[in-house]
């Protein structure tokens, strides 16, 4: 397809997959997301859901796993999003172009913004503009202060990060204290515990699956999930993810 430019690929839900990946085959984990549609010749992944309005998807390009391996090695395999997140692509494609411009003038922006505090961005070799880069202006030397994260504030990440995860419908209550086990919860922190622990990071997640699917491939795609976002966002190492199944739902089909 014209998305690929002939190379060979793999589809996986979501970068945390591609990073097992690539791993897995003893490769560097290399983002190329904003440099496409150029990736070169070495294995490399593409984060669709950053460059296009859709909410799971990513491409392992240069590197081709069958089906087979894909869900009895990884327990990744969805032949329905894959064809979802392809027919939603093939129409974005031909708006590449103006989300390119779109970025950029968003970058302009962002500059001439910072340029007014004497902050001034540095350039990245990229494809496509992503973000506005820039050093801080102070000496973090002579600096004095710290910055906490909030274990409500992990919770949040994980949250999201939980809920976008395939074949989970929704968080549930850890305990029949908190309601009936199957029910999904309304505040999604209810089914998430973190811990703290010195610079480390311990979660467990309590969710709710969708009937039909491979639970131990679910648990194990939002754990992975769940680590890479939280990571990414705090500079911290989660050292546990935990996943409780508390019950089975089918989702609504209408």
């Amino acid at each position: 397809m014209q998305l690929t430019g002939g190379k060979p690929y793999t589809f996986v839900p979501d970068p945390a997959y591609a990073k097992t990946i690539l791993a897995s085959f003893n490769r560097r984990e290399i983002d190329h997301t904003f440099h496409f549609p150029s990736v070169g010749d070495e294995p490399c992944y593409v984060d669709l859901t950053l460059l296009f309005p859709v909410q799971f998807g990513c491409l392992v390009f240069n590197l081709k796993v069958d089906d087979e391996e894909l869900w009895n090695k990884f327990g990744c395999l969805d032949y329905f999003k894959r064809e979802i997140a392809f027919t939603s692509l093939s129409n974005e494609l031909s708006e590449l172009d103006k989300i390119k411009e779109a970025r950029k003038k968003n970058r302009n922006a962002l500059s001439e913004m910072f340029s007014l505090e004497d902050i001034h961005g540095e350039r990245i070799q990229e494809n496509i503009t992503s973000l506005f880069y820039f050093k801080s202006p102070m000496n973090t030397d002579t600096l004095e202060g710290k910055i906490e994260i909030s274990p409500h504030a992990i919770a949040s990440l994980a949250a999201h990060a939980a809920v976008r995860s395939y074949g989970v419908v929704g968080m549930a209550a850890r305990n029949v204290m908190d309601g009936i086990a199957s029910t999904v919860t309304g505040d999604p922190h209810k089914g998430i515990v973190v811990q703290l622990n010195g610079d480390s990071i311990t979660i467990d997640l309590y969710v709710i699956v969708e009937y039909g699917t491979r639970i131990s491939a679910v648990a194990r795609s939002v754990a992975n999930t769940v680590k890479f976002h939280v990571e990414k966002a705090t500079g911290l190492p989660v050292t546990e993810v935990n996943v409780y199944v508390q019950g089975l739902r089918v989702s609504n089909t209408d």
